[in-house]
């Protein structure tokens, strides 16, 4: 599957650090954390996650 992800170099005016990841065609999902290193392994789970191909309770029938 091909999924796009990205971390943001600078922090958020709040502190933290934001990280996204998405399938074309989809909704995009943020994961933050004032750690930078903390972030990007959320952002490594997220888009592990989403290779899997698990399905979160916002997916429809289509998307699936």
């Amino acid at each position: 599957m091909d999924v796009r992800y990205g971390l943001s170099k600078k922090r958020r005016s709040d502190g933290r650090y934001q990280g996204f990841a998405y399938i074309p065609g989809q909704k995009k999902k943020y994961v933050y954390d004032r750690d930078r290193q903390a972030c990007k392994q959320k952002l490594s789970n997220l888009v592990d996650e989403l290779q899997a191909g698990v399905v979160d309770s916002n997916t429809t029938v289509k998307h699936y």
